[in-house]
């Protein structure tokens, strides 16, 4: 039985920290866990900077990769029917690692992935399939 209640009060503190970190907590439950445990809101707000400042070093590695991809299709001729994929492989590759990385970080509390590529995509121009 209280096994169940701490997996409970962990899945709830993990949701309430997510809401928090995307500016989502209601200001009636940020005063709640203020009166609480105030320290937890100072080791949340450095949990914070840290993800931002990981977001925007994976913001700069994902159009590092995608402005490769079409740095090569400009010049590559084997771009023919069913050999994109070949061709690009490797950026393929290192952007799937990437999407990997960008998980285990924890960086999809703030954004998710597809959301950031495809907020970054507009950015570079040109047509991306990746």
């Amino acid at each position: 039985m209280a096994n169940t209640n701490d997996e409970q009060l962990l899945e709830n503190m993990l949701r309430i920290r997510g809401e928090y970190m995307r500016g989502e907590l209601e200001e009636h439950y940020v005063g709640l866990i203020q009166n609480g445990n105030p320290e937890l809101f100072r080791k949340w707000g450095v949990m914070k900077l840290r993800l931002k400042l990981k977001l925007q070093q994976f913001r700069k590695e994902i159009s590092d990769i995608l402005r490769a991809g079409l740095a090569k299709a400009r010049g590559c001729k084997r771009y023919r029917p069913g050999k994109i994929k070949s061709t690009n492989k490797k950026e393929y590759k290192s952007f799937r690692r990437l999407e990997i990385r960008y998980a285990r970080a924890g960086c999809n509390v703030l954004i998710e992935f597809a959301a950031l590529v495809a907020e970054i995509k507009p950015l570079i121009g040109g047509c991306i399939g990746i």
